[in-house]
């Protein structure tokens, strides 16, 4: 059976226990049944720095993993049903718990322990998954053709489902995750009641947008996309709704604060971020791939060009997509919202590709261009500013 590394992934992290093959020093091939929590990519378990299998594996990395995975038949729980496996190979090494990171440390321990004679291993695989029964139906199990598996560890980054689709077009699960957010963000500022009138007021606003500016919002869905527009509709009534509450400055503050507490999730999105981390090279340069690809096919949007110099990838756009859109919706304010996402988003997914994020100029703040340059991480220059404020001020909104 075909299955994607990313199906695959999914199914370690259903579950919590597998059996960890090991050698000892002479030879003895061993196992033992462990607990393990995954995180990026690799598997942690918490082992006490005396136990034989953490003196094994200190002594020898190399490792086998198997995982099972229980398979039940519906309303039949008395017959018996082989359980389904992953299994993988991999190299391992012991780390003690001040080597772990806190959250990580947490996860693997909730007492004292940890800090004292508890170490944990990491597990590292390689190569390829070899599955048996993951994704199949209880009646394909019978048929060893239909139930065995292949994939590999690491997927390429055109294999992602995201890779080559553009800005405009976020995954609807994630737009409801967004919508989440906004509300919590305004109920928390103005109160359940006051949100109640403010949600119809946005809906007013939204209607006289519609009336007001019907051969805009026909011109900006045929060129720009029903997506994209349809959210700048709701970001302008929203700011409309604001604006006698807070006045036009002040609406734009509350805008940015949701926008900036919804970036880490659309970031993440936009990139796939959490499956590009797990592609087979170079994370930076499986980054700028993912990054071109998602710049060319928003060309519509935001005008560009990519310039790859090794260690620096700079994209220039030449037109900003915001800026024109809200402009014709008559709330040229929010052509910054954008930039102020970025600001917020980018920083949430840099540390997991290895890059450092600059953006000396754009569009909405008064530059000619948008310049959006990603250094491998180590190399970026720390004279250069972000939307013309300090590197340090940024890498603030996100502490």
């Amino acid at each position: 059976m075909q299955l994607t590394s990313n199906e695959v992934w999914e199914e370690i992290e259903k579950n919590v226990f597998g059996v960890l093959g090991f050698v000892t020093p002479k030879g003895e091939a061993r196992t033992v049944g462990i607990v393990y929590v995954v995180d990026d990519y690799r598997l942690y378990i918490g082992a006490q720095k005396a136990a034989w299998k953490t003196r094994h594996i200190e002594r020898n990395p190399r490792v086998s993993l198997t995982i099972a995975i229980a398979k039940r038949a519906p309303f039949m729980p008395w017959i018996k049903i082989p359980a389904a496996t992953i299994t993988f190979s991999g190299s391992a090494r012991v780390l003690d718990s001040d080597e772990i990171e806190a959250g990580l440390l947490e996860r693997l321990y909730r007492h004292d322990e940890a800090a004292t004679e508890w170490c944990a291993i990491e597990v590292t695989p390689e190569k390829d998954f070899i599955t048996y029964g993951v994704n199949t139906s209880l009646l394909q199990m019978r048929f060893p053709e239909k139930a065995r598996g292949r994939a590999p560890v690491a997927s390429r980054v055109e294999d992602l489902a995201r890779f080559g689709q553009g800005l405009d077009d976020m995954p609807k699960k994630v737009l409801v995750k967004q919508a989440g957010v906004l509300v919590g963000h305004l109920r928390r500022r103005y109160g359940l009641t006051r949100l109640v009138r403010l949600m119809g007021s946005i809906a007013r606003e939204r209607r006289q947008i519609l009336t007001a500016h019907p051969d805009t919002v026909r011109a900006l869905r045929r060129d720009w996309g029903p997506g994209a527009v349809n959210e700048a509709l709701g970001m302008t009534a929203l700011f409309n709704a604001l604006v006698p509450l807070e006045g036009r400055e002040g609406a734009y503050e509350v805008a940015k604060g949701i926008f900036q507490a919804i970036a880490p999730l659309s970031m993440n999105a936009l990139y796939q971020s959490d499956q590009l981390a797990g592609c087979a090279g170079d994370r930076f340069e499986n980054f700028k791939k993912f990054h071109l690809a998602l710049f060319e096919h928003s060309q519509h949007l935001f005008p560009n060009t990519q310039t790859d110099e090794g260690d620096l990838f700079t994209s220039t756009v030449t037109r900003c997509g915001n800026v024109e859109v809200f402009t014709a919706l008559g709330a040229p304010e929010l052509g910054m919202l954008g930039c102020d996402h970025d600001l917020a988003g980018y920083p949430t997914i840099a540390d997991r590709h290895r890059f450092e994020f600059r953006r000396p100029t754009t569009i909405a703040k008064g530059g000619d261009v948008c310049r959006f340059r990603f250094y491998r991480t180590g190399t970026a220059p720390a004279t250069e500013e972000i939307d013309g404020v300090p590197v340090e001020w940024v890498e603030s909104l996100n502490r």
